[in-house]
C-alpha cells in the first residue's frame, strides 16, 4: 500500500472522530497558461476533544498550514496528507497550497483545444481524488457542505454544484458560489473554461429547475443540446414520479468535456460526459439509446449516489447497479427507446 492510499479501516475510524464539516475553498484559475494552480481551504469541524487525525491533500508544494489559529510545520505533510494533532471539539483548519493540473482525468483535468487554443478545465474527483484540487477529508462518508470562490479569465465560464453570477474585477471575473448542500467530496465538481453554453428549465411537482448544456466552443455546431434536455425532462418527470423526492440540488447542467477517462460522472448538478457522444456526423441508433441510457442514469444518482451515499467504496456496485436499473426504466417510457429493456438484455446482461 503507498502512501496515498488508506485502509478502510482508518476511514471509518476517521468518521467516528470528524463531524459537522464545511469547506470554503478559494482557487485562483486565472493565469490559463499555467501548470499549476493556487489553492486556499478553510475547513471548519467538530471532532473529539484531544484527537488526532489527519486531512488528505496530494499538492506539489504547501504554502502554509494553520490549526485553531497557530501555524503548524509545513513537516506535516507528507505529499499526501497533513497529520492534525491536540484537536478541539471545534476547529479551523486553513491549507494554502500549489496544487497541480492533471492530464490523466484525475483531479482537476486541463486541456488546450488545438482547433482555437482555448483551454478548458474540468474536475474528475472519483474516487478519491479531490484531494487533488484541494485539502479535505476525503472519504465518502464525511459529507459535509462547500462554498467555492474562484478567480477566472473574464471570458471563461465557470461551474460548480450551485449557481451564481460572477463579479467582474480589474484583472479577472470572481465567481462565489452559494454553500452547497451537504455531500461528498468525490461529487463536488469545478468546470471553467470558454464554455458555449444553452439554457432551458424544468419544472415539475417539485420546483422548476434551470437547465444548462455545455460544451467547447469548437464543437458546438454539432452539439443536439434539444436532446440532452429533452431526455433529462423525461427522466426527471419519472423520477419524481416514482421516488416521490424533490430533485435535491436546485440546478441541473450537463457538460462535455474533453479527454474524459470515462463515460460521465454524476457530479451532484453539475454532471460532465466525455465530449466523444457529441456526434459530427450521421450515427445509429444503438448510439442515440447508449446516450439517452447514460443522461438517465447519471440523473438517477443525484438520488441514489449522492443524495444518499454509500458508506465505503465497497458498496459502489450497488450505487451503479440502481442508476443502471433506473435509467433503463425511465427509458422504456421515453419516445423512441421502449425496447428499452431488450438493449439491456442484449448489451449489460450479457456483458455482465
Amino acid at each position: 500500500m503507498t502512501l496515498a492510499n488508506f485502509a478502510q479501516a482508518e476511514a471509518k475510524a476517521r468518521a467516528t472522530l470528524v463531524r459537522n464539516v464545511h469547506y470554503q475553498i478559494e482557487l485562483d484559475l486565472v493565469d490559463h497558461n499555467a501548470t499549476e494552480f493556487n489553492s486556499r481551504v478553510t475547513i471548519t469541524f467538530a471532532a473529539k476533544d484531544g484527537g488526532s487525525t489527519w486531512v488528505d491533500l496530494i499538492a506539489p508544494k504547501v504554502n502554509r498550514i494553520e490549526l485553531n489559529g497557530e501555524v503548524i510545520s509545513n513537516s506535516t505533510f507528507n505529499g499526501f496528507r497533513i497529520e492534525l494533532e491536540n484537536l478541539k471539539p471545534e476547529n479551523q483548519l486553513t491549507v494554502d497550497a500549489t496544487c497541480a493540473y492533471s492530464t490523466t482525468g484525475e483531479g482537476l483535468h486541463r486541456f488546450v483545444d488545438p482547433v482555437d487554443n482555448e483551454r478548458y478545465l474540468y474536475s474528475q474527483f472519483e474516487t478519491a481524488d479531490a484531494r487533488r484540487a484541494y485539502a479535505c477529508f476525503d472519504q465518502p462518508d464525511i459529507k459535509a457542505s462547500f462554498a467555492f470562490s474562484m478567480k477566472a479569465p473574464k471570458h471563461w465560464v465557470v461551474v460548480s454544484n450551485t449557481q451564481c453570477e460572477p463579479s467582474d474585477e480589474s484583472e479577472y471575473k470572481l465567481w462565489r458560489f452559494p454553500k452547497t448542500e451537504v455531500m461528498s467530496t468525490y461529487i463536488t465538481g469545478i468546470v471553467a473554461g470558454n464554455y458555449h453554453q444553452t439554457f432551458d428549465k424544468y419544472q415539475g411537482k417539485f420546483g422548476t429547475y434551470p437547465l444548462r448544456v455545455l460544451c467547447r466552443q469548437s464543437l458546438k455546431d454539432y452539439l443536439d443540446a434539444p436532446f440532452m434536455f429533452e431526455t433529462v425532462k423525461h427522466g426527471f418527470a419519472v423520477f419524481e414520479r416514482d421516488f416521490n423526492v424533490g430533485y435535491p440540488f436546485g440546478k441541473y447542467d450537463q457538460i462535455f468535456v474533453p479527454e474524459f477517462n470515462a463515460g460521465a460522472m454524476e457530479n451532484a448538478g453539475c454532471v460532465t460526459f466525455r465530449d466523444d457522444y457529441i456526434w459530427r456526423g450521421k450515427v445509429t441508433s444503438f448510439e442515440h439509446h447508449w446516450l439517452s441510457n447514460v443522461v438517465l442514469h447519471e440523473l438517477a444518482h443525484m438520488w441514489f449516489g449522492n443524495y444518499v451515499t454509500m458508506e465505503w467504496w465497497n458498496d459502489l456496485w450497488l450505487n451503479e447497479s440502481f442508476a443502471e436499473w433506473a435509467a433503463y426504466h425511465a427509458q422504456q417510457e421515453q419516445p423512441g427507446f421502449t425496447d428499452a429493456w431488450v438493449n439491456f438484455l442484449t448489451t449489460r446482461k450479457s456483458w455482465g
